[in-house]
């Protein structure tokens, strides 16, 4: 069985939401990836291959085009990836998932803004 090629799918997929960094950020990602799978414990829920990848992927497109023109787009993808992963990640695998993210993406500083619509909703 041939095995799909993680990094060329994803810096296609970058390059399709108009990341100009895809073959770099692809790179940290698919390691982020494969270094999630192996060293978080196993949870039936977690999925680190095609499925999510693209999820994720067309996430951070959408954060892309939203996003404020001059941000990084290295900025943009760790935000998908916390945004995205956190939520489905077990408490004791956290510490572990945020310190791949800060060895992957060192010094880059994260975006958060909350969803205003939620927000007030929930008051």
């Amino acid at each position: 069985m041939i095995k799909a090629d993680f990094k060329l799918i994803a810096e296609n997929m970058l390059m399709s939401e108009g990341f100009k960094e895809a073959k770099v950020l692809s790179s940290r990602f698919v390691t982020l990836y494969g270094l999630s799978e192996e060293l978080l414990s196993f949870q039936i829920h977690y999925d680190w291959r095609l499925r999510a990848m693209k999820a994720l992927l067309r996430q951070a497109g959408k954060l892309k085009r939203i996003a404020p023109q001059g941000t990084l787009e290295q900025t943009i993808l760790k935000n998908a990836l916390k945004n995205f992963n956190l939520p489905r990640v077990v408490t004791d695998d956290k510490p572990i998932f945020e310190q791949l993210c800060e060895d992957l993406f060192p010094e880059i500083p994260l975006i958060y803004e909350p969803d205003k619509e939620l927000m007030n909703a929930t008051k």
